[in-house]
């Protein structure tokens, strides 16, 4: 389990919290505690009202909104980064181990590169919006959407 805050998140107005492999997953809001899941979680992020995880290498990558919906079977993620285009939020996950990076809209999965193990991505807004305009910052190299 990685020494990091990537196994506490703030989703749907409560804590989610991996405690490895004695307990699982489990969410607290604020008054009980709810176990979602077994295992150790790699990462965790929200994107579009869902919670996502990282079970880890050939677990998988799942979603969860009350029930759980498989993403991929790939796991392991180096990165991952949720950004708006204008039409909606995406997922942009870095698989690493040469698996590349790619992008889910909501409807599939969309390739962006075969480059991976990325150090950082960030999104930025060139609109004056204060929003994200549709282009997702990786250290090294620039994607733009």
């Amino acid at each position: 389990m990685p020494a990091d805050d990537a196994n506490l998140i703030y989703w749907n107005n409560s804590l989610v919290a991996d405690f490895g492999e004695s307990a699982g997953l489990l969410l607290y809001n604020g008054s009980n505690w709810q176990w979602l899941a077994s295992g150790c979680v790699n990462e965790m992020i929200v994107w579009d009202g869902k919670l996502v995880v990282d079970f880890g290498q050939d677990n998988g990558l799942y979603y969860y909104d009350g029930t759980w919906s498989w993403l991929t079977n790939w796991g392991g993620t180096s990165d991952m980064m949720v950004w708006n285009d204008g039409s909606g939020e995406n997922l942009a996950v870095d698989f690493g181990g040469g698996r590349g990076m790619s992008y889910h809209d909501g409807t599939g999965w969309t390739w962006m590169s075969n480059w991976d193990d990325t150090n950082d991505m960030q999104v930025w807004s060139d609109n004056g919006t204060g929003k994200a305009s549709g282009r997702l910052w990786r250290r090294q190299w620039r994607i733009c959407l």
